[in-house]
């Protein structure tokens, strides 16, 4: 799998997507969206691992982003599961108590925000 061609179809359909916002058309694109995404996610994964490209990290931040945007359930648990396990830690800002790879934070966070209940909230908040 190739990065730009990912980077640029992700940029183009996030504008007909916005274009088509609240139409009928909109159900079928993000149905189509989220299984091409779903199938970068399987070969993938959610966790980077030793022999990854640059490419490879690029790709799963992509994909990552696009499927909790689009609330994909496996990426949506995994960043909500993995945030709580961080804010519950003695030292959550200790070196090595945050599971959540540095490349995905961003993503993970405002997932597990924006799925979560305010007490998870309000702890990140403070």
């Amino acid at each position: 799998m190739e990065y730009v061609p990912w980077s640029s179809g992700v940029s183009a359909i996030s504008y007909v997507s916005l274009m088509l916002s609240g139409s009928d058309a909109q159900d079928d694109i993000d149905a189509y969206v989220e299984g091409k995404a779903e199938h970068l996610f399987e070969l993938l994964g959610y966790d980077s691992v030793v022999d990854d490209t640059y490419q490879d990290l690029l790709l799963r931040s992509l994909a990552l982003d696009l499927l909790c945007g689009y609330d994909y359930p496996d990426c949506r648990d995994r960043a909500v599961t993995d945030f709580d396990s961080w804010r519950q830690a003695p030292l959550p800002d200790a070196d090595g108590a945050n599971p959540i790879d540095s490349e995905v934070r961003d993503t993970a966070y405002c997932t597990a925000i924006r799925n979560g209940d305010t007490v998870r909230t309000n702890k990140k908040a403070s």
